[in-house]
């Protein structure tokens, strides 16, 4: 697990002293406090990720001073411990910035839970602040880079129109890049709100992909994409193929971004008795172990690269194998590379197989 630092605030030592040998077994770092006092100055000085506090203390009721500890550290979770909680007062410790409350008597499989749930909360909320920060970054720059060509072009009173037309292709680019970027969060939204049109039809996917194979050389010219049909029957899916020419294409853009010029990414086929199996390999500079699992969730950037990542392409491709009632796995070496394996059903129900219309994507 990530490093995650819990400051527990109890009077009764025995407590801490059981509960901190279990949670750093578990891999929790582990700060402790006996009173509301010395649990300000350690959360003043260590910005702890959690605080486990007990409402009963010595020289202040634990909860009536988590909205001044949280003052303290705004980004710092607060669980309370308390067996004198009414509904109001608990109602009342939420407003204060309280994350999850726990009643006496507790067990330590209990407070294990409702750290993990905290520690997940926690880092979604740091994602979508990182992720906040970055939409602005990625909306600042080519606004700018815009605002600046059409102005220089407004003032270049050149009778050579060369550079007018430089700016103004800069310019036209930013201005795809934007759309481009919008789309794909729109895109997203109407995926998680079940709201985002997906038409399957009976799908031949050789066809398919070799139409796929020449769209994907003709947007990547410099890059050496071979498409490997498999030797046997081409499959029948039923699927989307406007949705699924969106995710292949998703990831076939990220390898080339971390592949060599002229190192071969490679798309190819093979079936089982259940489902078909699209494999997108690349012998790029591969993905980290501890972060292969993480990849497909909204707004995460693989942390150990500096290409321009956006945190949302892979998550498109997840959400859209899903809608197929698929499945996507990663592998990857680092330094050798990565492959994607997309599985889609290869058969449906009659009803289903004969659809040739719109429904919405209903998974949340």
């Amino acid at each position: 697990m990530e490093s995650c630092l819990v400051l527990i605030v109890d009077d009764d030592r025995a407590f801490i002293e059981e509960l901190s040998s279990v949670l750093i077994e578990t891999g929790y770092d582990i700060l402790s406090a006996g009173s509301v006092s010395a649990a300000a100055d350690i959360i003043k000085a260590r910005k702890p990720d959690i605080v486990l506090m007990d409402k009963k203390l010595p020289d202040r009721d634990g909860q009536k001073s988590i909205f001044g500890l949280k003052s303290l550290s705004p980004k710092t979770f607060f669980i309370m411990i308390t067996a004198y909680g009414s509904i109001e007062s608990t109602v009342q410790g939420y407003k204060d910035g309280a994350s999850l409350y726990l009643t006496k008597p507790v067990t330590v499989e209990e407070i294990l839970e409702a750290l993990e749930t905290t520690t997940e909360r926690k880092r979604q909320e740091t994602m979508q602040d990182d992720y906040v920060a970055n939409v602005a970054h990625e909306l600042r720059n080519p606004l700018s880079i815009i605002k600046e060509g059409l102005q220089l072009t407004k003032e270049c009173n050149e009778p050579d129109t060369s550079n007018k037309e430089r700016m103004l292709n800069v310019s036209i680019n930013e201005i795809s890049r934007l759309t481009s970027f919008t789309e794909d969060i729109l895109s997203l939204s109407k995926m998680d709100s079940g709201n985002f049109p997906f038409k399957p039809q009976i799908t031949e996917i050789h066809a398919f992909l070799e139409q796929l194979h020449q769209t994907l050389s003709a947007e990547f010219p410099k890059r050496n994409i071979e498409l490997i049909l498999d030797d046997g029957k081409s499959a029948i899916i039923h699927a989307d193929s406007n949705l699924l020419t969106h995710a292949i294409f998703n990831i076939v853009s990220n390898a080339s971004k971390y592949t060599n010029e002229g190192d071969a990414i490679t798309l190819k086929t093979s079936t089982t008795k259940d489902d078909l199996r699209i494999t997108i390999e690349d012998h790029g500079l591969g993905i980290p172990a501890d972060e292969s699992d993480k990849i497909f969730e909204k707004y995460y950037c693989v942390q150990s690269t500096t290409k321009d990542g956006k945190g949302l392409g892979l998550s498109i491709v997840k959400k859209i194998v899903d809608m197929h009632g698929g499945k996507i796995e990663v592998k990857s070496d680092i330094e050798h590379g990565t492959s994607f394996t997309i599985s889609i059903p290869t058969h449906k129900n009659d009803h289903e197989a004969g659809g040739n219309h719109e429904t919405r994507n209903d998974s949340r």
